[in-house]
């Protein structure tokens, strides 16, 4: 349902279109279309080349894990309906909970815009180096992030990391 949702999001698309997107039968696609419609999360908007088009619109609520609030958006919705096609989504939130997948897609958008380094990202939600770019990775093309180069500080490379970059740079 989630990909239906996905590919209807704040655009017109008929159920034809659809299934040209989604891996579903016809029927299971009208069966989605109208759940939607019945939460509330799409709506007709008229007809397109003979066929009834739709659109789906953003949404946000709030949900309360073990005490922490996650707000949920379409983000979440966008990187979880890709557990599938790229597992390490199913293990990080496994490992670490939607409550730090949430707060991973944020500084997701920050690492994009040079404010914070993948480095960054794994100290502050406290998750390994190689799970912060294994996913940084899947959110950037999920949501279709546009990566900016990621600038390094002193500071975020140890001693080991330091000596390799300057014995690589000194090499002809």
């Amino acid at each position: 349902m989630a990909k239906v949702y996905l590919t209807a999001l704040n655009t017109d698309v008929t159920v034809p279109e659809l299934l040209e997107t989604v891996e579903l039968t016809k029927s299971t696609v009208y069966d989605y279309v109208d759940a939607l419609q019945d939460a509330g999360l799409m709506t007709e908007t008229g007809e397109k080349n003979g066929a009834t088009a739709y659109t789906a619109n953003e949404f946000t609520f709030t949900l309360e894990v073990d005490g922490a609030k996650i707000e949920v958006t379409s983000d979440i919705v966008a990187v979880l309906a890709h557990q599938d096609s790229a597992p390490e989504i199913q293990g990080f939130v496994d490992q670490y909970g939607i409550a730090t997948l949430a707060a991973f897609i944020d500084l997701a958008y920050e690492q994009a815009r040079g404010d914070v380094t993948t480095r960054m990202i794994a100290e502050q939600l406290q998750i390994s180096r190689g799970s912060a770019f294994d996913m940084l990775e899947h959110t950037h093309r999920i949501l279709e992030i546009e990566d900016e180069p990621e600038t390094y500080h002193p500071d975020d490379l140890s001693d080991s990391e330091r000596d390799e970059l300057l014995d690589r740079s000194s090499q002809p």
